[in-house]
Formats: structure tokens, C-alpha cells, sequence
């Protein structure tokens, strides 16, 4: 009975590893946050070695979605865990945008070990089913719950309005931020973030890419305090503006966010059309318009 139910077991197993790997769906589940960042990395891993501009960041900027750019920004991660990512390949890369509003935030071992481990690396890259994002349970009831969701309009289209953020809640959010953002970081934990920045800086040019720091906007009550000023003039003394690329952060007064710190789906498209043609003059981009349009 046991045999004939591992038997089973394997037999089903080898045929979704088989389905996976000849229909190769693109359709990925994320169960969490840290899941979502995994589909993220080996999605890029796996299968962007054409990519040649790849911008690195945090959450604040993990909404540039544009065609011609790869995004290796990561919710609750930095730059760092991407510039991480990038090298440890050997990709020929053009242009690496580094967010700079989360570098005192250093990369987490964690993420990058389960990433980078050569036998699972190997492993997850020729065997689709081994992917994060694959999990056939996962995806039985992400497709039985869009079937049902369906059935229920029938084929009436409904648009789902954003939802609005609660004023108190907003308030309390923005404090905590205004608390964080007020405290002055150390020079050591500065000189730090410095040093291990400038040394992924110096390998991708040796590598022939060009870098370009940008800072993405936040509420305007966070960009003059200490670590806005402070990440700022240790950025422009370690990689002086004459020499190197910067996307200036624009008016913060200009845009709205949801916490403090990230924009809304609305107000990240505003930025992005703004980053883009800044991009522009470095990059061949195509889509400006496009996005103005949104």
C-alpha cells in the first residue's frame, strides 16, 4: 500500500515537472514578500542574460516597470541585494541605475546565499518546477479562485478603484518615518555603505557598464532631514556629481505617497515618466510618450 502510494506520488510529481517544463507557463504565484523577491531574482537569473539596463533598489523603487529596464528592486531589501545579484553573473550590462534612498540598509546573506548556492542554482535553472512561483498547490487555488471570480461576473469587466488610505492611519505611518528619517546616521555606518558601494561601482565599470544614481522622491516632510541630507552629501563626496551620473530627486511637494515613503500605483507612474526621460539622454528609450500618456 505504502509502495503503491509513493509510486503514485512520484508518478504525479514527474508529470507536473514535465507539464511545467514543456508548456513553461508564465503564470507565477507569491505566497509572501520574501517569495515575491525570490520569483523576482530567479526570473532575472534564469532567463534575462539579455537584459542589458538594470535597475537596482528597494521597494521605493519597485514600481519602474518599463520595458527596456530590468527591476532588481526588492521589498524589504536594498540596492545592495541586487548589485549582489549582478554580480554574480557574467552578464554584459549597458546601464545599472542604483537607487541611493536605502543604502544604510546593507544586503541580507540570507536571500543571496538561497540564491547563489551552486547545486540549487543548477538545479532550479534547468527544472522549471523547482522555481519559487511553481508550486502546484499554490497556483490550483490562485486559478480556482480567478475561475470562480469569473463565473460570478459572468463577462461583465469591473475596474477596482484604488483604495484610499485612511487619513489617521497615513498620519501615524508618516511619524513613524519623520521619527526614523530625524535620526542622524553614524559617519562609520555612512563610510560603510560608501565603501561596499563603491566597490560594486568600480567592478561593473571595469566590466564596462555605466552607472547612474537616482533618489526617488518621498513625502516632503523626509527629504531635509539627517538621513536624506546625510546619504546625500556622503553620495556627492564618494562619487562626486562632475564624474559621475545623477537623476536628481525631483520635488517631493509633487507627489503623494501612501506611508511616507512609497508612491501610490498613480504617483509612480508621474515619477516614472519623469525618470524615463532622464534615462533617455543615456539610454535608448523609446516609450516616453507612452507613459506621459497614462
Amino acid at each position: 500500500m505504502i509502495a503503491k502510494a509513493l509510486f503514485l506520488f512520484f508518478v504525479l510529481v514527474s508529470l507536473y515537472c514535465i507539464s511545467i517544463q514543456v508548456v513553461q507557463p508564465s503564470l507565477r504565484i507569491s505566497l509572501n514578500q520574501w517569495q515575491t523577491n525570490l520569483v523576482k531574482a530567479q526570473n532575472f537569473l534564469y532567463t534575462a542574460d539579455s537584459c542589458r539596463n538594470v535597475v537596482v533598489g528597494s521597494s521605493l523603487s519597485a514600481r519602474l516597470d518599463i520595458p527596456e529596464l530590468c527591476n532588481l528592486s526588492f521589498v524589504g531589501l536594498s540596492a545592495f541585494d541586487g548589485m549582489r545579484m549582478l554580480q554574480s553573473t557574467d552578464y554584459k550590462l549597458d546601464t545599472i541605475y542604483i537607487e541611493t534612498n536605502i543604502l544604510l540598509r546593507s544586503e541580507d546573506e540570507v536571500f543571496t546565499a538561497q540564491l547563489t548556492n551552486p547545486f540549487l542554482f543548477q538545479a532550479k535553472k534547468h527544472i522549471l518546477a523547482l522555481r519559487e512561483g511553481k508550486q502546484p498547490l499554490a497556483i490550483l487555488i490562485k486559478e480556482s479562485y480567478e475561475g470562480l471570480q469569473k463565473l460570478k461576473r459572468g463577462n461583465k469587466k469591473t475596474v477596482t478603484a484604488p483604495a484610499a488610505v485612511d487619513p489617521a492611519l497615513f498620519d501615524k505611518l508618516l511619524a513613524n518615518q519623520v521619527l526614523l528619517y530625524s535620526t542622524p546616521p553614524t559617519n562609520q555606518a555612512l563610510n560603510n555603505s560608501m565603501v561596499r558601494l563603491h566597490a560594486f561601482v568600480k567592478e561593473f565599470e571595469e566590466r564596462g557598464a555605466q552607472v547612474v544614481f537616482f533618489e526617488m522622491p518621498v513625502h516632503k516632510k523626509l527629504c531635509n532631514l539627517p538621513v536624506s541630507i546625510s546619504l546625500r552629501e556622503y553620495m556627492h563626496k564618494t562619487f562626486p556629481p562632475n564624474r559621475y551620473n545623477y537623476i536628481v530627486q525631483p520635488d517631493c511637494g509633487a507627489y503623494h505617497t501612501t506611508d511616507g515613503v512609497h508612491l501610490s500605483e498613480q504617483e509612480a507612474l508621474h515619477y516614472l515618466a519623469y525618470f524615463q526621460r532622464h534615462c533617455s539622454r543615456l539610454t535608448s528609450f523609446d516609450s516616453v510618450n507612452q507613459l506621459e500618456n497614462r
